[in-house]
């Protein structure tokens, strides 16, 4: 358990979507969390742009930024990019936080934060919205029914391993090192190729290792929709043949690895109470 406000890494891959870049930073040099308490790591997969240097300049100068651009033409995997994201890191952080093309809220850090601050065990996603106009509102999210229960409102629930987003993930460095306990620094499994579904075979290996997956309507996040031209023409992916086959791909290599006969389906979440989101240690600490 961390006794004082934790030290976060915001980890944020990248490839060929500068302008997704530069809100996203900016979204993060405008959080409340005090910026001498987290660092921003950012690995570029071989852009043929500036997304590198534009990332740089785009980043206040007192906040930790750290950057690899990948070759170009490497086209690395999902859990090649989280490894190399974790490697990065800085040794003192205590907790990892994913991100990636997505607008944020300014409490979004400490949305996350206050979740580690009372369990290392805990593993956090919250809803990401979709939509043609931004939004937040947890009902724009397509896994909206894990929010639902029967009229009881909450704000966050225990979930399956299933719903948990990279795109809004979050865990400890304990956790971390106990699904890396083997000396092999392989936390994402590199051996899943394409679209999908690395965040959900991590996950299920942090429930069996003790984790309980949270889903918080304050950790939340918008994601701007890619229009045919940044998709096709600009980043050269087509992602519904990139879903379909990773999707194929992904969970019959998960299944197989696990020994399961198929995925468990999603069930609607357990209500369980929100940590409060600032303590008094940290207002005094911090100058909140």
């Amino acid at each position: 358990m961390t006794s004082s406000i934790p030290k976060i890494s915001v980890l944020l891959p990248t490839y060929r979507q500068p302008e997704f870049l530069v809100l996203a930073i900016r979204d993060l040099t405008v959080q409340v969390y005090p910026k001498d308490c987290w660092e921003l790591v950012v690995v570029d997969d071989g852009s043929r742009d500036r997304s590198a240097e534009i990332a740089l300049m785009t980043a206040e100068h007192d906040i930790a930024v750290t950057i690899k651009r990948l070759p170009q033409g490497g086209r690395y995997s999902h859990a090649k990019i989280f490894n190399e994201l974790l490697r990065l890191a800085s040794p003192d952080s205590s907790v990892f936080i994913h991100v990636e093309d997505v607008r944020l809220l300014p409490n979004f850090l400490l949305a996350h934060a206050k979740w580690h601050q009372t369990n290392d065990r805990f593993l956090v996603t919250g809803p990401m919205c979709e939509g043609p106009a931004e939004t937040f509102d947890p009902s724009a999210c397509s896994r909206w029914p894990l929010m639902q229960m029967s009229g009881v409102t909450s704000m966050a629930y225990r979930c399956c391993f299933q719903a948990i987003f990279a795109k809004s993930m979050s865990y400890s460095r304990l956790l971390l090192n106990d699904l890396t306990k083997n000396g092999d620094f392989q936390p994402f499994d590199s051996l899943m190729t394409g679209w999908g579904y690395h965040e959900t075979e991590f996950s299920f290996r942090a429930t069996l290792a003790g984790a309980i997956c949270i889903y918080d309507v304050e950790c939340g996040t918008y994601h701007p929709g890619h229009s045919v031209r940044d998709e096709v023409r600009y980043r050269r992916i087509d992602r519904t043949l990139m879903q379909s086959e990773g999707t194929a791909d992904n969970v019959k290599f998960l299944c197989e690895k696990h020994g399961l006969p198929m995925l468990p389906e999603w069930r609607v979440g357990e209500p369980i109470e929100s940590p409060s989101p600032i303590s008094a240690e940290w207002r005094s600490e911090h100058d909140f």
